[in-house]
Parts: structure tokens; sequence; C-alpha cells
């Protein structure tokens, strides 16, 4: 009985104190006040003077009232509690239906448009690991999977797998095929020849290679990966095949492949017919016989000790539509001379279509006066004068024991041979990287930064791991071209070597009345990402400054790397997002 009426008791002190709260904000009903003790803290005079006896009352009211109110703040913090969690489902069921919801009353063509871009938006991913996305969106629901099915888009990636490439047919309704094909080096048994061997499903696939819309070959040693070596079977040659559909191919040659003849290779493609090709992809491979008058973009990788420039060079100069030129060099530890690669000026060659040229130089030292050579006669034949953006990367000879500068200024008038070349460029980007970075070293790279001959470059962008002291060109007589971006990405120890260069150039811009107000923009981005933990990609911090802020870090402030706050977790504003 007891029981029951404390309970009643407590809920009517529950109601009571609610009621009080929610129509006055006061945690106590007014008509408590008058039988329950208000206690404030007092001095020891003070409980001195009350003595003995009155301390002893003033107790008995206290514990009266805490006896009134902890079982009140048990309840309501219980209360609290449930709710919360109830809360917190209700919150997730909120946000779980709404995405479903948007799914659902998605039309079947957005929802196809939407699984087509999650499948193929990265064309270079393996063609099998696409199609198996293309499966699990499948498996959803019944609505992903009618959707799916139809969406021929989806099912375009054929491959080696033989049950995913018949699916592949079956629901692709004849839209052209994304083919990936690997075949490997291997040795013939008691002989020095080698042989090209193909996965099973190659004589398959050759029977619809006038369905081939892209097409990539991975050459590789068959030691690389001999647990498989059994599934591939000698085959013949692209000879004479006839692929009209295709419009993308990419060559990945493996450099442990190098050494191997590269006419087995070349032979490969003898006779191969691809008259609509217009994106080729070559990693250390040239490929001679492919047509490639049409094509717009080339990306190309190749070593130095490895190529017959001199024919490579004539086959560039065929590619009168050439838009996107991609070159990267690369070279060995050392030079073999004896290939005799020759000094004499190759035939000059003009691409004047290109408009967006890269090109990578990732050496190890330039010790070999033949390797110089050759690097300044190839491209000393090479003229790209449409250019509007051009990027250049510049990797090694790394930093190394007491070394102080390394100047990469002979790389950069490599470049810059030809004086009117680049009057067209308007985006510059410069990238030089160290790869030993992370070894304690104090000290940099040098590079001069030829702005006399980049007359009309509205943007110039610098990316460097390590210490970069760049240096510019300007004279009284030089005029300086009007920047509209200038972005810096590197770490903290390179942004302090960078940054008398760029107060430099925020002051060449100010004097020239150029930046001010809204006009002209920096943009320091720190080169060590953050990975998200909802989404696998990078992200940077970045801080931008606009016009007359721009121009005051020139003057009073020191330039700082930005950082982001340890206590965000996902929510990061200000992001520079890398593809």
């Amino acid at each position: 009985m007891a029981a029951k009426l404390r309970m009643l008791d407590l809920e009517s002190d529950v109601h009571e104190a609610i009621s009080s709260w929610l129509l006055h904000k006061a945690a106590i009903p007014e008509d408590w006040k008058s039988e329950m003790l208000q206690i404030n803290p007092m001095s020891y005079d003070e409980a001195q003077a009350l003595g003995g006896e009155g301390c002893f009352e003033l107790m008995c009211e206290a514990r009266k009232t805490m006896l009134r109110l902890k079982p009140l703040f048990e309840a309501l913090g219980s209360l609290s509690a449930a709710v919360q969690i109830e809360l917190r489902h209700a919150q997730e069921t909120y946000n779980a239906v709404g995405k479903m919801r948007g799914l659902v009353i998605l039309p079947g063509e957005l929802l196809a448009h939407v699984l087509d871009f999650a499948v193929n938006w990265d064309q270079t991913l393996p063609t099998p690991l696409r199609t198996r996305a293309a499966v699990k969106f499948s498996h959803v629901s019944r609505h992903f999977r009618d959707t799916a099915v139809s969406c021929a888009r989806l099912w375009t990636n054929a491959c080696a797998n033989s049950s995913l490439m018949a699916m592949c047919l079956s629901r692709n309704k004849h839209i052209p095929l994304n083919v990936r094909l690997v075949t490997r080096v291997k040795r013939e048994h008691d002989s020095e020849a080698s042989v090209l061997v193909f996965d099973q499903t190659f004589r398959d696939l050759v029977l619809l290679s006038n369905r081939w819309g892209s097409l990539e070959i991975e050459i590789e040693h068959s030691e690389m990966k001999g647990s498989h070596v059994g599934d591939l079977k000698p085959c013949p040659s692209f000879c004479g095949l006839d692929v009209p559909s295709l419009h993308s191919f990419h060559i990945l040659l493996f450099s442990s492949c190098i050494t191997i003849e590269s006419d087995l290779f070349h032979g490969l493609l003898n006779g191969f017919h691809a008259p609509n090709l217009r994106h080729l992809t070559s990693k250390h491979f040239f490929a001679r016989g492919l047509r490639v008058k049409n094509l717009k973009t080339f990306d190309v990788t190749l070593n130095l000790d490895d190529v017959d420039f001199a024919s490579a060079v004539c086959i560039l100069g065929q590619m009168a539509t050439l838009e996107d030129f991609h070159l990267t060099l690369t070279g060995n530890h050392y030079y073999k001379q004896s290939r005799n690669q020759s000094p004499s000026p190759f035939q000059m060659t003009c691409l004047p279509s290109v408009r967006r040229l890269q090109i990578d130089l990732s050496m190890p030292g330039y010790d070999y006066p033949d390797l110089k050579t050759l690097m300044l006669v190839l491209l000393s034949s090479l003229s790209f004068p449409g250019i509007t953006d051009f990027r250049l990367g510049l990797s090694g000879p790394p930093i190394q024991g007491d070394v102080k500068e390394v100047s990469r200024d002979w790389e950069m008038m490599l470049l810059f041979q030809h004086s009117d070349m680049f009057s067209h460029v308007e985006r510059f980007h410069l990238e030089v990287v160290d790869t030993y970075a992370n070894r304690q070293s104090q000290g940099f790279y040098s590079v001069i930064i030829p702005f006399g001959l980049l007359p009309n470059m509205k943007e110039l962008s610098i990316y460097c791991n390590t210490r970069l002291i760049p240096r510019n060109d300007f004279a009284d007589n030089t005029t300086s071209p009007i920047l509209q971006k200038l972005i810096i990405q590197t770490t903290k120890e390179g942004l302090q070597a960078l940054e008398p260069f760029v107060k430099g150039v925020l002051r060449k811009q100010e004097e020239g009345g150029r930046w001010g107000s809204s006009h002209g923009e920096l943009v320091i981005i720190n080169a060590s990402p953050r990975l998200s933990y909802k989404m696998d990609a990078k992200r940077y911090a970045t801080r931008t400054f606009v016009g007359d802020a721009a121009l005051q870090l020139h003057t009073d402030s020191v330039l700082e790397i930005p950082t982001y706050d340890k206590s965000e977790e996902d929510d990061i504003p200000r992001l520079f997002w890398v593809t």
C-alpha cells in the first residue's frame, strides 16, 4: 500500500513538474516552493551561528527536499534516455525511408542513368569489377533488377570470366563492348623464344570483334601470375582483325616485359584494322601499324632506352586531329649506350591541333651525355603551337645526402626550346615530386618559370611534396602575364620554401593593377589528403584568398598551410576534390 501511494505521489509530481516547465519554464512548481527549503551555500560563520540544533533542522528540511526531487530526477532521466533512443530510431527510419522513397518514385529511365553512372563512372576500373557492381545492383530489389537488366550499358564490360561474359552478351543489346584481354609472355620449353598466351575466352571474343567499342590489353610475364598459366593457351595474333566500332584502345605492357624483343608485341597488332579509333593509351609500348590519323587523345609512356624515337616521331606526325597528348618519359638507373640512339635531329613534327599537352619526365638522373642528347633532340623535334593547357611533371633525381640544391632548370628549358610554342597557353601546371620526400633532408629543388614565354597565362598551378624554390624571369622590360588564379598545393615545409615566390607574384600583380577588390584568386591546398570515412575519396584542406585579401598576404602576413579541425568528422567545409 505504501509503495502504491509513493507511486501516485511520484506520478503527481512528474505531472506538476512537466506542466510547470512547459507553462513557465520553471523546474520547481510554484506550489512546492512554500514546502521546499531553498538552500543556498553558507559560510562556516553562518553555520556556527545556527548552532547544532539549527543545523540539524536545516539538514532535515534539505533531506525532505532531496527525497522528493531524487525520484523525480530519476524518472525524468529514464524517460529522457528512453525518448532519446526512440527519437534516434525514428530519425534513422526517416532518413532510410526518405532515401528509399527517392529511389521508389524515381522513374526507371532516371534510375538507369544513376546505375550507369555508378557502374561506369571510372573507366580505369577493371571490367570484371564493373560487371560485378552491375550484378550487385540487380540484386537490390525487383525494381532494381528489372531496371538493371533492361539497361544495356551496364552489361557492356566483357572480360575473361566466362559466366560473366555470357551474362553480359545476353543483356547488352548489341551496344559496343568494353573488352579486357590478358596476354602473357611465356618462354617456350627448351627454347629461348617467347610466345604470347591468351585467356581461353579470347577466341569467343574475337568472333565479336565487330562489336568491340573499347579494348584493353594487359601484357605481362606468365611468372607474375604462375597459378593461372594453366588457363592460358597460345592463340593467333590480331593479324587482319577488323574492329570497325573500336574507339578506345589501351595497351598496358608491364615494365618487367620491356626487355623482351618488342617485335613480339608489334606482331600481335600486325594488320589490326581500327578505322574509327579515337583514344589510345600505351604503356611502355609504342604501337606501329595502327591507324592513328583520326586520334583525339594519345597517352603514352615510353622508356628512353627501349624505343626507336625516330620512327615514333614520324608516327606522331600522322596524328593530324590530335587534341590531347600526354607523354611520359622514364629512364633506367643506367642508360644502354650500346643502342646508339641517333643524336642527329629527327624529322620536325608540328601538331597544331593539340590543345592540352602533358609531359612527365621521370628520371633517376642525367649523368649520361647520350641520354641528355636524346631528350634534347626528341623534344626539339616536336612543336605544339596551339596548346592552351600545359602540364609539366618532374620526378627525380631525388635529393640525397648533404646535397643542398637540385636544379630542374635544364628540364624546364628543354620543354621551352621553341619560344613561340606557348604563346597561347592559358593554364600552366607544374608538378615537382621527390619520390624520397619522406627522408630527412634539408635540400631543395629549384626551377625557373619562364613567365616571359607565357604571355597569355591566366592560371598558374604548382604542386610539390618537398621544398621547391621557383624563380621567375621578371625583368624591367618583361611584361608579366595577367594571372587570374594562382594555386599552390604543397606541404607545410614546402609552403615555407615557396612563400617568397608566391609573394613576388602577388606583388607583380598588384603593381600592374591586375588584382584588387574581387579580382584575382590565391588558393593554398594542403598536399596531405584526408580520406573520408563515408566515401573512398581524397579530400584536401583548402584556403582561398580573393582580391584584396590575397594582396594583403604579400605585405604583412606569413603564409600558413590549411589544416582540418580535429573535431571535424566528415562535414568539412571548403574542400578540394581531385579526380
